[in-house]
């Protein structure tokens, strides 16, 4: 074997690459200047002066939502003399954690019924005559948003209030006493 062949299978090393010149000195302006200015000053500090911030518990998200089902009733109204019939219709407005809705869906959808029937039984107990007053109406409104609240989310009162969902308004749609 002849030295050419021998230098054919043996792997050459590499040949040393040129080195970049200026590389940490023109680093060391940069950073040099974003100190003098103000820009690096973060970087100065100590690890220990970097704590995060504590904000406290986390604020819900909420918001008002108006369920599509509505309330339809036909009742008698307690009255003075004779018999007074009645027509209600009313939507729900609920105000809720947006992180919560699919959960509070699914309390409207497994108390729904209760709810319903509680709210007759609210409105069979009004007379004819507040049924057709403005003021009455608006007290019942608060009654009905209470009532319906505490039977559409039993199980949620180990939360925090802010937290917890609740039937915030009414939009009554038809009030006709005869």
């Amino acid at each position: 074997m002849s030295a050419a062949d021998k230098n054919e299978k043996e792997p050459q090393a590499p040949a040393p690459a040129a080195k970049k010149k200026g590389g940490l000195k023109t680093l060391v302006l940069v950073a040099v200047g974003a100190a003098l200015s103000g820009a690096g000053v973060v970087y100065f500090l100590p690890n220990a002066a970097k704590q995060p911030a504590n904000h406290g518990p986390v604020e819900p998200e909420m918001e008002l939502v108006e369920l599509p089902d509505k309330f339809d009733f036909v009742f008698n109204a307690r009255a003075e003399r004779g018999t007074k019939s009645a027509k209600v219709t009313f939507l729900i407005v609920l105000r809720q954690d947006k992180k919560d809705a699919a959960r509070v869906a699914e309390a409207v959808r497994a108390n729904f019924n209760r709810a319903y029937s509680r709210a007759l039984v609210v409105l069979k107990g009004q007379t004819a005559a507040s049924l057709l007053e403005d003021e009455e109406i608006r007290k019942l409104t608060v009654i009905l948003c209470r009532e319906l609240s505490e039977t559409l989310f039993p199980g949620w009162d180990a939360m925090r209030p802010e937290h917890r969902p609740r039937v915030d308004d009414l939009l009554w749609l038809q009030i006709y006493v005869q």
